[in-house]
């Protein structure tokens, strides 16, 4: 299970973490920042970085088994991460600061409808 800091600090734009797994298309974190695609919100993209090489993160999903998994850039060499490895985890700032700002604009729009509102789904340039 991965900790989620994005609920304890969400505004974290780094963070240091251990590899807990490697797939062919991504990893998973003991810890991390990167909030993943749910509730009308996209998940994060951003970088890991592991013995000073980056990795682009393209999407951030949730696991079934309660992990986060970090989708890596297609082509990446995934076969260079190992479980155990440090790593730091930095996400894009702006976007993710521009989900925020729109999510709480939503949930105020949505208190002014007159009508039941079930969701909506945020963009960082529109909503």
């Amino acid at each position: 299970m991965t900790e989620r800091v994005y609920y304890t600090d969400p505004y974290a734009q780094s963070l240091n973490a251990t590899i807990q797994k490697v797939a062919s298309d991504h990893v998973i974190l003991d810890q991390t920042i990167f909030y993943p695609l749910g509730g009308g919100q996209p998940g994060d993209t951003g970088f890991i970085e592991v013995e000073g090489v980056e990795y682009a993160v393209t999407d951030t999903l949730k696991g079934d088994d309660g992990c986060i998994r970090h989708m890596l850039r297609e082509g990446t060499a995934s076969g260079n991460l190992s479980v155990g490895a440090r790593a730091l985890l930095r996400i894009d700032w702006p976007r993710r600061y521009a989900h925020m700002r729109m999510h709480t604009a939503m949930h105020l729009l949505g208190s002014l409808i007159p009508v039941p509102v079930t969701g909506g789904q945020v963009g960082a340039e529109k909503s």
